[in-house]
């Protein structure tokens, strides 16, 4: 079977594999060595991080939570979150009830929406 064919195949790369003038972004990697640090020498001196991952750590992340002012995470897999899913799709709703920015946010991302879908008259009946 070929990856056109594949049902399995991820859908990011399903455009290109079936647009033949598609270009997927290859990034070369080398290995270049192994070091240990401690978490806190990892992220020191930064506010930021993102992160591509093919485990899951619910006590790494909390850390990671508390120390960035942002921080987003990208896993490999999508088995590897398990029921972690749910907690972090839960999460999302309270705070965007809880939090008035991103309840005013949500509301006006809503407002633009439905102006965006209603039906536009003709004048015509």
């Amino acid at each position: 079977m070929t990856a056109k064919d594949d049902p399995a195949a991820h859908s990011l790369f399903q455009d290109a594999l079936l647009d033949e003038t598609a270009k997927l972004g290859i990034v070369r990697a080398r290995f270049e060595g192994f070091d240990k640090s401690s978490f806190d020498e990892l992220i020191v001196g930064y506010s930021s991080t993102k992160v591509l991952t093919y485990s899951s750590s619910a006590s790494i992340i909390n850390r990671a939570a508390e120390e960035m002012e942002r921080l987003e995470i990208v896993f490999g897999r999508p088995d590897i979150l398990g029921d972690m899913a749910s907690y972090l799709h839960f999460q999302e709703l309270l705070l965007n009830l809880t939090t008035p920015a991103r309840r005013e946010n949500s509301a006006d991302a809503s407002s633009r929406s439905k102006r965006t879908l209603a039906p536009h008259s003709t004048g015509s009946t």
